[in-house]
This record gives structure tokens, sequence and C-alpha cells, in this order.
């Protein structure tokens, strides 16, 4: 799991630039399946807020908000192979975001 936290949220600034290095992989092809929260993914707060912040959400409000909150993919997963056990992942992550990255062979 990887964040871009800070403490001022309503700071204006690029994205960050993140090199993540997986060690201890074995020798053989790996999928990697990358999951976000930021202020479009995964994000539920977000979603309440566009909706004008209700206070008692309707049921088809209600099923909107859970849907938007269920943990989203970056993309579609993708088979890596490890060299020497080792994995290099580039990407970038906006300020307040979290990435959860999911390596299964």
């Amino acid at each position: 799991m990887v964040w871009n936290y800070h403490d001022k949220n309503d700071l204006n600034v690029a994205s960050t630039d993140v090199t993540l290095i997986i060690k201890g992989l074995p020798q053989q092809r790996v999928l990697l399946t990358q999951y976000i929260i930021d202020q479009e993914h995964s994000n539920s707060f977000t979603t309440w807020k566009k909706m004008g912040s209700p206070k008692e959400p309707t049921a088809e409000e209600y099923a909107i908000l859970e849907a938007a909150g269920q943990l989203k993919e970056i993309s579609s997963p993708k088979y890596i192979t490890p060299v020497n056990g080792e994995v290099k992942i580039n990407f970038d992550l906006q300020r307040q975001a979290i990435t959860l990255l999911k390596v299964t062979w």
C-alpha cells in the first residue's frame, strides 16, 4: 500500500511520481492488480458531496453511495515477470490518494 498524504488538503499540486521495487518474488510470471482511492475513484464522500450532502439519503442515493465506495482498479490486471526475483513498478499518485498493489502467483 502506498499513500500520498498531506495535512493541507486544499493545495493544488501535481501528482507524485512513485517508483516501487518489490523483492523476493518467484522466478515466474506474477499478476499485478492495482487499486486506487482518490478524489474520483472508490470515494463515496466525493459522490455524497456532489449529491448536495443529503442528511438522509434516499434508497437510490444510498445505493449510488455504496457503489461509489467500492474499491476500484486503476487498470486491468497485468502479468509481469520478475528479474532476479524483483519487479520495478512506476506510477503517478495524486495528493490525498492511496493505492493498493496486489501481486499474486
